[in-house]
């Protein structure tokens, strides 16, 4: 008898507990969400920009920036309408006249006109610093047929790119500059690169004749990182693993590096 009544029992609460969760159920799927769910909110959301935006372009005044629209890539067009489906006619009309929409593709991912036009000559600055710091090589060859010693062209160089560097850096806007010089004091422990005593040091350790140093602090002053992506892949590597990337990723993603 009292084996039955205790089958009973678990009998009982076995029902006991689906029945709870039946109920519970709804309450616990409204509150951890569905991820499908948002993935098919973040879509529809997407696509309601993208035809919002295109009500906008098939406006013939806007015929130019339609077509250079339609020549995105499917990223860039789901981009450009989250950037812009909530513009005025009238200033689409202004981003098209005032040609910002390359600046937008290829230099600055920003909504805001104001920014777009202040970066609009900013767009080659990297590239202009390269050549800048290139062309240190014709200043060796000067100083060179001048009789300084390479100690002298090693200092004089090396100052030059530092000063290279600085004036280019004024120039950057102020956000991504900021991380530059992050990156710089990460990597050299100096915000505008390594110090002239800091480089003939490891040269020198690494077994390297005081005239071998010399000509390394020559070459590597003249010689720059790279291109914008190539600075921004070794800004990611630096920061790699750290609680800084992610705001370093959204900066870097801004300025299209």
């Amino acid at each position: 008898m009292k084996k039955l009544n205790v089958r009973n029992m678990l009998v009982r609460f076995g029902a006991l507990l689906v029945f709870s969760f039946f109920l519970l159920s709804p309450v616990l799927h409204a509150q951890t969400g569905n991820p499908s769910q948002a993935g098919t909110s973040t879509a529809q959301s997407s696509s309601s920009n993208l035809q919002a935006l295109q009500a906008k372009l098939d406006q013939a005044p806007l015929a130019d920036l339609k077509a250079k629209f339609s020549q995105l890539d499917a990223l860039l067009k789901n981009q450009f309408a989250d950037d812009f489906s909530a513009t005025s006619v009238d200033d689409l009309k202004k981003l098209q006249a005032e040609n910002l929409f390359d600046v937008w593709k290829n230099d600055l991912r920003s909504s805001n006109l104001a920014e777009l036009n202040d970066f609009k000559g900013k767009g080659n600055l990297r590239n202009e610093y390269m050549a800048a710091v290139d062309n240190l090589k014709n200043e060796k060859t000067a100083l060179l047929a001048q009789n300084k010693s390479l100690m002298e062209v090693a200092k004089t160089l090396h100052q030059r790119r530092r000063d290279t560097g600085e004036k280019f850096k004024n120039a950057t806007p102020d956000d991504l500059r900021e991380w530059i010089y992050k990156f710089n004091n990460k990597r050299y422990g100096d915000k505008l690169g390594p110090k002239f005593e800091s480089l003939l040091s490891k040269a020198k350790a690494s077994g390297m004749s005081d005239e071998q140093a010399y000509n390394k602090i020559i070459d590597s002053s003249s010689t720059p990182l790279g291109d914008k992506m190539a600075l921004g892949a070794a800004m990611r590597k630096a920061f790699d693993n750290t609680p800084e990337l992610p705001q370093l990723v959204k900066i870097l993603e801004k300025y299209r590096m």
